[in-house]
């Protein structure tokens, strides 16, 4: 039968494939996904895993299924991370990699996160759209060899890996909290664990799908505020928080605050430029701090703003030659992960930083936050997005403007960017000004544009 448009448009979104298990993403479509990847990219090796959720297993056997029945050969690395997922595609040069993850997102959810050639990432307008109209059209080649199936284990590669890339150095243990959120991060807890520059202690490190304590969502501050007490209590140099497939950081410092993830970055890109050289060129998504842009030239980098979402900014990483890419909700990404994110190593980088510089965390991150930002603020609108950008600049006619993604607004004291809701009928507002009272005047006068 083939599938609704309608109901295939609605679970194909910017950056992989997600839906509510049995109604929306099911076992017979995701055969379906897997035959249709082994015909547009003539996938002759796959490399498949999955991450914990109910469904996981399931549906990681009907992507198996497809693509054994469309002639690929499927090295499988069973349960483990995205970025080990990543990891094991680049170890085996894999045609296509797929990753069966929800995320952070309710039990009843899960995906597909879909990597090509040298691991890149397609999206809706780089390849998604086009797996989703075979699927929709369900016109696949008969094969007359049907493919093979290697089941694998990437774990000590990948712990190999993260050992490979930091320093610790001399000195009495770091302690580390780190927070897991009863999901598949817990095995990063055997990677750092490794280190015996380290002592770890962990929480909400058993496996439980319904996520009784929180959601594994870092972005949401208040998920931290276990591990920021957990923190203090211990008397540990900081905290590690892991979303649900752990590919997302959320971090906390001594004092159990979260550092903001621009500020993550700008320290990692900083010690990555000067690994390099003194040079290399830096991504960071349109709403970071423009403090990120001054710490890598400063540093001798070269900095690019670029469009929010982890498939454009990796997908741009081999074309500019960047070494490092940052995201606001806590992706980072390193030339050395085969552009993907690398999991907890950019938590170790962070501790070895630390280390090398003598210096508490909250002491660091300070001088790395000069400016006052107002954080993202949604609001609902009954205007369109381009009718609330003529609006803008009609009200600030003077500025510089760009249009990377949404619309940034700049001023020498102050800017802003504003850009909709892949999702929800909102409009999101970052800005940052040079003091909190010029903040908090052009936020609310920008808010009271957008809500017009």
């Amino acid at each position: 039968m083939i599938a609704n448009m309608e109901h295939l448009k609605s679970i194909y979104q910017n950056f992989d494939i997600r839906g509510e298990y049995n109604t929306e993403l099911t076992e017979a479509e995701t055969t379906k996904i897997a035959r249709a990847l082994t015909v547009l990219y003539q996938a002759k090796k796959v490399v498949i895993g999955y991450d914990y959720r109910p469904s996981s297993e399931s549906l990681h056997a009907a992507l198996l299924d497809g693509f054994l029945l469309q002639g690929a050969d499927v090295i499988s690395l069973g349960l483990l991370t995205t970025p080990m997922l990543y990891h094991g595609a680049g170890v085996h040069n894999a045609d296509v990699s797929v990753m069966i993850s929800g995320s952070h997102m309710a039990p009843r959810f899960n995906g597909l996160k879909i990597c090509v050639q040298n691991v890149t990432p397609i999206g809706l307008d780089s390849g998604l759209a086009a797996v989703r109209d075979l699927v929709h059209a369900s016109d696949f080649p008969t094969v007359d060899t049907p493919g093979s199936v290697e089941q694998q284990s990437i774990e000590k590669s990948w712990r190999a890996r993260c050992q490979s890339l930091v320093a610790l150095g001399a000195g009495a243990p770091t302690k580390v909290v780190v927070d897991p959120a009863n999901m598949i991060g817990i095995l990063e807890l055997n990677t750092l664990r490794q280190f015996p520059e380290l002592a770890v202690t962990s929480i909400y490190d058993t496996y439980d799908w319904s996520v009784p304590h929180h959601e594994a969502n870092p972005v949401k501050l208040e998920t931290m505020d276990d591990l920021g007490a957990r923190v203090v209590q211990d008397g540990a140099a900081i905290g590690i928080a892991l979303d649900g497939d752990a590919d997302r950081i959320g971090i906390v410092d001594e004092k159990g605050q979260p550092v903001p993830q621009d500020v993550v970055g700008a320290l990692l890109a900083e010690e990555l430029i000067a690994r390099n050289g003194g040079s290399g060129t830096v991504l960071y998504d349109v709403r970071s701090s423009k403090f990120v842009a001054e710490v890598v030239e400063r540093a001798g980098g070269r900095a690019i703003p670029w469009r929010i979402g982890h498939t454009y900014l990796r997908r741009k990483m081999p074309e500019t030659g960047a070494i490092f890419a940052l995201e606001l909700s806590g992706h980072h990404f390193f030339k050395e992960m085969y552009n993907s994110e690398g999991g907890i190593y950019p938590a170790l980088l962070l501790i070895e930083i630390m280390r090398q510089r003598a210096l508490p965390l909250s002491e660091l991150a300070r001088a790395y936050r000069p400016y006052f930002h107002s954080s993202e603020i949604n609001s609902s609108i009954r205007s369109t997005p381009d009718e609330i950008y003529q609006t803008l600049r009609a009200e600030f006619p003077d500025a510089e403007f760009d249009t990377i993604d949404g619309l940034t607004i700049k001023y020498d004291t102050w800017w802003c960017n504003v850009r909709p809701s892949a999702n929800d009928p909102v409009m999101r507002l970052n800005l940052e000004a040079n003091d909190q009272a010029t903040m908090t005047v052009y936020r609310d006068r920008v808010l009271e544009l957008i809500r017009a």
